[in-house]
């Protein structure tokens, strides 16, 4: 990706990221320098830094679930800002959503009540389309949930 906010990024993060150690260590930074760049202006990257945070979250697997929330609220902020409108942002938005529930089902399994918080606001998104993808993606959680989980959700 030639742009600017990817190579931005890219510049910023390649000296961080060079082992899954340093990546541990400066999850917060990498995790913070991703989150800034989901917005409408750096459309143009939006794809690249969706797919770096679904293998960002494969990476660090339970240390990401601390940035589920605030993932969830630029997802939110990012649709809120037109990207509801725009079937590709749609797309890289839900795919790498999907992606990140999957890599992280074991460990979101285990409480249903705070991914069913987290979701909540995209969940009940006032465009029907956005309502039915983040169902399916946490249906998929649900569908693996254990009785006593599904019955506190």
């Amino acid at each position: 990706n030639t742009a600017e906010d990817f190579i931005s990024f890219y510049d910023e993060m390649i000296p961080l990221v060079q082992t899954l150690p340093q990546i541990v260590l400066h999850r917060e930074k990498i995790f913070s320098g991703l989150l800034q760049r989901v917005n409408m202006a750096a459309r143009l990257s939006l794809e690249p830094i969706f797919m770096l945070i679904a293998e960002f979250a494969r990476d660090i697997l339970e240390e990401f679930l601390p940035f589920l929330a605030r993932h969830a609220s630029a997802i939110l902020a990012l649709l809120s800002d037109g990207g509801d409108r725009d079937p590709e942002i749609l797309e890289q938005v839900f795919t790498s959503w999907s992606r990140i529930m999957m890599y992280l089902q074991k460990y979101l399994v285990k409480d249903v009540v705070q991914i069913l918080r987290i979701t909540s606001p995209l969940r009940f998104f006032p465009k029907d389309y956005v309502r039915e993808f983040m169902a399916e993606s946490v249906s998929f959680l649900l569908r693996n949930a254990r009785n006593d989980q599904l019955t506190e959700g």
